[in-house]
């Protein structure tokens, strides 16, 4: 990845990825397993398990970087997009999320 390349904002791409950041950034902290990409799409059938993280200290449980009208996708947001079209058809085991974005991705996927 070069610093160079265009912004894209998240209306910009598929309807299924802007479901999955949008959903990433509503669950802020936690995994989301068992999700199925075909052809680089995410798919929601069967639905993936999301496991949230909630921290009991804080007064506030919701994320503030939800905005579904619109945003710029980071580094990590990109990047898991890019890296999907170019793998195609896989399974994820888990993505770790970390303040509404991707950290870290465990795949299956055949040899």
């Amino acid at each position: 990845m070069d610093g160079s390349k265009k912004e894209i904002n998240i209306q910009d791409i598929p309807d299924n990825w802007q479901r999955l950041f949008i959903g990433m950034q509503r669950i802020n902290f936690g995994r989301i397993e068992g999700l199925e990409i075909k052809g680089g799409e995410p798919l929601f059938e069967p639905p993936p398990i999301v496991k949230e993280d909630l921290a009991l200290e804080k007064e506030e449980f919701t994320s503030h970087h939800h905005n579904s009208t619109g945003f710029v996708l980071k580094k990590m947001q990109r990047r898991l997009w890019e890296w999907c079209q170019q793998a195609g058809d896989i399974t994820i085991e888990k993505i770790t999320v970390a303040n509404g974005m991707p950290m870290h991705v465990t795949i299956w996927r055949s040899l």
